[in-house]
């Protein structure tokens, strides 16, 4: 019985990992405008500072291609001071360029980001398909 359930367990584990590889590539390969959620803050190319990696009192050292993607929902629970729309060692700015090729690539998501961008489509007031992609999260019946 514990072989089973450790064999079922694995099976399980390695379904929700094909699932959610296919829930990444589905949302990534979508034509989201993305410089139009940028401009409706539903997300925002920012460096997160977390208090959490601070050493010896300072924020750690960011490469300038280690900017995150912020959601909307993000915004509401990261305290301010750990955003920054700027590299605080180089004064970099993440460039239009540089975002949208980090957003297409599937590497940068998961499923509880990608459903971020969802809630903070919702929250915004809008649908997906006002941003050329649609809820891959929903399934045919």
């Amino acid at each position: 019985m514990v072989a089973f359930q450790y064999g079922f367990f694995d099976e399980l584990c390695k379904l929700s990992a094909e699932l959610s590889k296919n829930h990444v590539e589905s949302f990534s390969s979508l034509p989201w405008n993305w410089e139009k959620m940028v401009e409706e803050h539903v997300v925002q190319p920012r460096y997160y500072y977390s208090k959490d990696r601070y050493v010896a009192g300072k924020p750690e050292k960011l490469k300038d291609d280690q900017f995150s993607i912020i959601t909307h929902p993000n915004l509401k629970t990261i305290p301010s001071d750990e955003l920054s729309e700027r590299n605080k060692d180089s004064g970099n700015i993440p460039n239009k360029e540089d975002f949208i090729r980090f957003v297409k690539n599937p590497d940068a998501w998961y499923d509880r980001k990608i459903d971020q961008v969802y809630d903070g489509i919702h929250e915004r007031g809008f649908t997906p398909e006002h941003f050329g992609g649609k809820d891959i999260r929903k399934t045919k019946s």
